[in-house]
């Protein structure tokens, strides 16, 4: 029998500096989703206040609401982010609930945004947890863009990245970031040859002056290594909880059909790390 395994994307239409209806609509999600078998729901960047986020302390409202909601639907969940205060310093982070509503894994936001950079503290460390049928890895939105930082997940043998994303369609269709964003986990799932899933806050900003409201990208997408790379899921702008059945089988077929980690020259490329 193959290793399978379904997850849930949860492309919430977010309400900024709506904290309340937010996470209700998260709490919701994760409700269909354990009833629909999924075993994990991701949820996305900033998604209990859209921007601007309100800092909250260490095992805050968001955590705590998670960690219950979790142990009564019997689900993984991914929480997103929130914007978390520790010691003076200010990180975007996400947890990785069990389904016992017990903290297995805690990513802080290690390659900041430039908007960012002024107030937030970077994290150091990738995040890969094993939740005994897949090892998941976080990333955060922006840093999906860095191939040296996710070949670091692959070779730690992360199977399937979650990427909780906040980012705006600067242009309208799939001309536009969502399909920018499409390529980006396409090539992410490819060249590692494991599964890629970017989660994409839905709805609308009105957080930059300069260009006024903004829809945001949506168009969450979960992007299969095999057998020629394609993407197994998408949304569209709208709210959606999307779920996707992943065979994880296919990542040592393919590897094993095209052994691209086997033959890499590390030798040849110290500069990357300059």
């Amino acid at each position: 029998m193959g290793r399978n395994l379904k997850i849930a994307l949860g492309q919430i239409e977010i309400v900024e500096n709506d904290y309340t209806g937010n996470i209700k609509k998260a709490e919701m999600m994760a409700t269909d989703a354990a009833s629909n078998g999924a075993e994990i729901v991701c949820f996305p960047e900033f998604f209990t206040t859209g921007i601007p986020p309100l800092p909250e302390p260490e095992n805050g409202r968001t955590i705590t609401t998670m960690r219950a909601c979790a142990q009564k639907n019997k689900i993984d969940i991914i929480t997103g982010t929130i914007v978390e205060m520790r010691e003076d310093k200010s990180y975007n982070v996400s947890y990785y609930i069990n389904k016992n509503g017990e903290i297995s894994g805690r990513h802080d936001k290690t390659h900041l945004f430039f908007q960012e950079k002024p107030y937030r503290t970077a994290g150091d460390t990738i995040t890969i947890v094993d939740n005994g049928k897949a090892k998941i890895g976080i990333v955060i939105c922006w840093e999906m863009n860095f191939p040296e930082l996710i070949r670091k997940y692959a070779l730690a043998g992360a199977e399937i990245v979650f990427c909780p994303t906040w980012i705006e369609d600067w242009r309208d269709g799939l001309d536009g970031v969502a399909e920018e964003r499409r390529r980006i986990a396409l090539t992410r799932a490819a060249e590692n040859q494991f599964f890629f899933a970017d989660v994409i806050a839905a709805g609308y900003t009105d957080s930059n002056a300069e260009t006024g409201r903004m829809r945001l990208a949506g168009h969450s997408t979960v992007a299969s290594p095999g057998p020629m790379s394609q993407v197994v899921a998408q949304g569209e702008y709208g709210e959606k909880l999307l779920i996707a059945a992943i065979e994880l089988d296919l990542i040592r077929k393919k590897r094993e059909f095209l052994p691209l980690l086997y033959n890499r020259r590390p030798e040849m490329y110290g500069e990357l790390s300059k």
